[in-house]
């Protein structure tokens, strides 16, 4: 397929296939109408491909022999493994700095109404009630953060989707630019978890409004 299509794997499909008609290929190999140097087999669910390709070994004829896409291209497959635990670790990474991050606007907020909070007590105002507020509030910054944050990355991955801004070299990652694929359900889901991680992790910076008193955050200076 050289010159038609590029897959930057030329030890695997560039230099090895092509595409034609099959009584042209039984031509050049000499091959009766009958032959074929193989099936190929397509299945809906790839997690059963062993299970179908043993169902499947034990239909044929013992000389005959059946092989599947991850064991015939176990380099490739590899290869993108270790691209999907990349990035694992890195989405870890980022929810550990924002969850960071969110401890800490946390605390500097209750930190600045420390008066406001000695006074709210005197009041009346239960602990429950005064988290409740700064919670509130950090929820709020985590919804327009996830809102203004989906709003740029999702145009960037458009631009790049479009334009292929980013390159890469091919002879080290198979592909001349970084690819976007659309999945929204993933996108959604990532969205929902940061969501329910970052809001429960704002349970530990307000924390601190139980052990402040009263009387000492009013004439807090």
């Amino acid at each position: 397929i050289t010159g038609i299509y590029e897959t930057n794997l030329s030890e695997y499909f560039d230099g090895k296939m092509i595409i034609s008609d099959l009584r042209m290929v039984q031509r050049l190999n000499d091959w009766g109408d009958s032959i074929a140097g193989g099936l190929e087999v397509y299945v809906k669910d790839v997690s059963q491909t062993d299970v179908i390709g043993q169902n499947i070994h034990d239909a044929i004829d013992y000389d005959l022999q059946v092989t599947s896409t991850a064991f015939k291209y176990q380099q490739v497959f590899q290869w993108l493994g270790l691209i999907n635990r990349q990035v694992n670790i890195l989405l870890v990474i980022i929810l550990t700095v924002i969850c960071i991050n969110m401890i800490s606007i946390v605390l500097i907020l209750v930190m600045e109404r420390t008066q406001m909070i000695g006074m709210l007590k005197a009041m009346g105002a239960t602990n429950k009630l005064i988290r409740n507020i700064f919670i509130s509030n950090g929820i709020d910054l985590v919804v327009r953060g996830l809102f203004w944050g989906n709003i740029l990355g999702l145009s960037l991955c458009y631009i790049q989707y479009q334009f292929r801004l980013i390159p890469l070299n091919a002879h080290d990652y198979y592909i001349a630019y970084v690819p976007i694929a659309w999945h929204w359900d993933v996108i959604l889901w990532l969205n929902l978890l940061m969501f329910i991680v970052v809001s429960l992790v704002l349970l530990l910076p307000t924390a601190v409004i139980a052990r402040i008193n009263p009387i000492k955050a009013i004439k807090f200076d």
